[in-house]
């Protein structure tokens, strides 16, 4: 869009970014191509379980939902992990809850 003309100040109301950051992708475009577009690896924690290890946490939070606690406590055993009762509560608050709609206000 940027070679059709398209100012930067169009371009970042196009895709709801800042100007910056359209400035940065046309410069890593001409730099880099389009290899220079992709996101580089982050650093961060990994995370603790599994995409699986949690649906499996889920699961037992599904079947007794008042015992989150043994819920964690089981999946603790099977794992063989260590991890506190909050990272259970961000895996918990991932999940979309019935009646829980974003945006729609």
């Amino acid at each position: 869009m940027n070679n059709r003309r398209y100012v930067i100040t169009r371009l970042s109301e196009l895709f709801e970014s800042q100007h910056e950051t359209v400035s940065s992708w046309l410069d890593k475009w001409e730099t880099e191509g389009l290899i220079g577009l992709y996101d580089c690896p982050r650093s961060g924690r990994p995370v603790r379980f599994t995409v699986e290890e949690q649906a499996v946490f889920l699961g037992y939070i599904d079947k007794n939902p008042h015992q989150p606690k043994a819920a964690a406590a089981r999946l603790l055993e099977e794992a063989g992990k260590e991890a506190s009762f909050d990272t259970f509560k961000r895996i918990l608050k991932k999940v979309p809850m019935p009646g829980n709609v974003v945006g729609n206000q």
